[in-house]
């Protein structure tokens, strides 16, 4: 790992090569009129781009894996010390994790927060979300721990094809994560690995009826029905186990829940599931307060304060997310 900083030096016309080839395809993606900075969202599209056909190029080449440099760049560059904070990495029961604690007095217990990144199992690290854990202790005055996730290497929705990421690619991580592989993925896309007695069991909840009519208005396209494959059910079965799943739980769980904030993104492929799983909590009783950022794409936050590379909409999901903890 040593080897990346001077191998990003060396290699960088090359990634602007590919990342210039790559932006032949970008028409076929997405980017939606309703974002801020529709440019600049194209922009960190290219990187990402650039980033994984200069991984696979160094894949080919067994300097190291595509997956490896990808989390390398993402990971940015390592922070100094926080004059407001004391931050320490610990590990809790060998799990490696990242604690931030406020330096000014409290007057009482303060709160705890668990942090849990992003990233599908496959990128994603403490340092990737330095910055979001530093400015959620500060403005919140909470302790942040941040957990380092194990890394390994359905209603229809309107955004399978817009940044930051796709609905092919989120199939592919969450196949990685289960099997090691990404098997079977055409399969799960087109739902044949769900069983019809699972199909009708769910309806109720994963419907695109409970989908409130306002985020419809771009169109939707339902899913062709297709023939169940009891071979590919038994490989990808836990893609409906709640612990991957918590809106496929059972009400008896759910209606258990403590009161909840759920952050939606209008341009995100996972939006859809945010949307279900506010309408699981209300119909059980749970407390939900609801922040939806109208021009907001998947992985906005992470991209906050970030290399120039952040959003308005980001810092004011952020900022949503600091004012619930704060009204606890």
């Amino acid at each position: 790992m040593a080897l990346l900083p001077a191998l990003l030096l060396l290699l960088l016309p090359l990634a602007a090569l590919a990342a210039a080839a790559l932006l032949l395809g970008l028409p076929g993606y997405d980017i939606p009129p309703g974002v801020n900075q529709p440019a600049k969202l194209r922009l960190v599209l290219t990187v990402l781009l650039g980033t994984a056909a200069l991984g696979r190029i160094l894949e080919k080449t067994g300097l190291c894996s595509q997956i490896t440099f990808g989390r390398y760049v993402r990971q940015g560059r390592k922070l100094g010390l926080d004059p407001k904070l004391f931050i320490q990495d610990l590990q809790f029961n060998k799990v490696p994790v990242r604690v931030y604690q406020p330096k000014a007095t409290s007057d009482g217990p303060r709160r705890g927060i668990l942090f849990f990144h992003g990233g599908g199992w496959v990128f994603g690290s403490l340092d990737t979300y330095e910055k979001v854990c530093r400015y959620l202790s500060r403005e919140s005055d909470s302790v942040v721990v941040s957990v380092q996730s194990l890394i390994r290497g359905n209603p229809t929705s309107q955004n399978r094809g817009v940044p930051l990421l796709f609905r092919e690619r989120a199939a592919f991580f969450a196949l990685l994560y289960l099997n090691g592989d990404a098997l079977h993925m055409k399969e799960v896309l087109e739902g044949s690995h769900i069983p019809p007695d699972m199909r009708l069991k769910y309806r109720k909840w994963v419907s695109p009826d409970n989908i409130p009519e306002e985020f419809k208005v771009r169109g939707v396209k339902p899913l062709r029905p297709t023939d169940f494959i009891a071979e590919v059910y038994e490989t990808v079965k836990r893609f409906c186990e709640p612990n991957l799943c918590p809106l496929l739980a059972e009400d008896s769980v759910v209606h258990q829940l403590p009161e909840s904030f759920i952050l939606t993104c209008e341009y995100d492929v996972l939006r859809d599931d945010g949307l279900l799983y506010k309408k699981r909590l209300e119909d059980n009783g749970v407390p939900v307060t609801w922040y939806h950022l109208k021009d907001g794409f998947h992985g906005i936050i992470s991209l906050y304060d970030y290399c120039g590379f952040s959003f308005p909409s980001g810092k004011r999901g952020l900022d949503s997310v600091v004012n619930f903890l704060k009204s606890l």
